[in-house]
């Protein structure tokens, strides 16, 4: 009974109250002795492309270790909650928008702490303060959301740019061709690019295929990766999935959309063979 109690108002995967909880709690809370009252959302940056580079395991441990951002830097009357996907919200009884500064200060300062090179931690937030009791709580609400999409907008730039740095990272590691010889194979590019006339801009486009043409052997298994025996059959059709894996990444990537055809392709040949088309 009490396990069921319990997931009735639990979130099954973060272990934070879920929304009909939240919804409940806003109504109990919204009341002139619990002023000022702070609404402090999140959404969370990056889950899609985790999910399209890692698979939704991944996804999931990323939504796992912000819940636990959320609940170490939240205080214990505070209600925190998964609102949706990967959007959070918290309620902040008593508590000025000078306080819910500092407490969104500490969350990006552990975001950063623990952000790995292959788990980038990274969460857009917005708060609104409710003052007086004439003020409408849901107003206070859309107006933190409001704030957190302004923030969302504002950061996601850096946000890509540091995830696609993360995965380029990663890309070079588990390459076997040595750093010169991946400079040389980049520059005969731009030389070949530079006898066709392209343009400055295809150029770069160019460059930034040659750093992610592999981008899906990301989602490949270790074993078939560092496998040094012939690939069976099986494993083979694992890897014919690398460009369609690779299209996806960068379909979700505002940076790499530019180049997801070419990922796509680039394992076709002239007479019509090659895969994956």
């Amino acid at each position: 009974r009490e396990k069921i109690v319990y997931l009735s108002f639990h979130d099954r995967l973060t272990g934070l109250y879920n929304r009909a909880y939240f919804d409940e709690e806003l109504n109990r809370l919204n009341t002139e002795r619990q002023l000022p009252i702070t609404i402090v959302m999140g959404d969370l940056n990056g889950l899609k492309l985790i999910n399209d580079v890692y698979g939704h395991s991944k996804g999931d441990m990323l939504l796992r270790d912000i819940a636990n951002i959320l609940k170490e830097s939240f205080r214990k009357e505070d209600i925190t909650s998964r609102w949706g996907g990967d959007e959070f919200i918290s309620i902040l009884p008593k508590t000025s928008a000078k306080d819910a500064r500092s407490i969104i200060k500490r969350i990006k300062a552990l975001c950063e702490e623990k952000s790995t090179t292959e788990m980038p931690l990274s969460i857009s937030l917005g708060a609104s303060t409710k003052k007086s009791s004439s003020e409408n709580i849901y107003d206070i609400l859309k107006e933190a959301e409001n704030k957190m999409y302004k923030s969302k907008i504002t950061e996601s730039v850096s946000i890509q740019e540091s995830l696609i740095r993360s995965l380029s990272v990663i890309l070079k590691k588990g390459d076997y061709r040595t750093e010169t010889r991946i400079k040389k194979m980049d520059d005969y590019a731009v030389l070949v690019g530079k006898r066709l006339n392209l343009s400055r801009i295809k150029l770069e486009e160019l460059q930034l295929f040659m750093n992610f043409q592999n981008i899906g052997k990301l989602a490949l298994a270790y074993e078939i990766m560092a496998k040094k025996r012939r690939l069976t059959t099986e494993e083979w059709k694992i890897v014919k999935e690398i460009p369609e894996i690779g299209y996806r990444i960068a379909e979700s990537s505002k940076k790499l959309k530019p180049i997801a055809e070419s990922i796509l392709s680039h394992h076709e040949w002239y007479n019509g063979q090659g895969y994956p088309r």
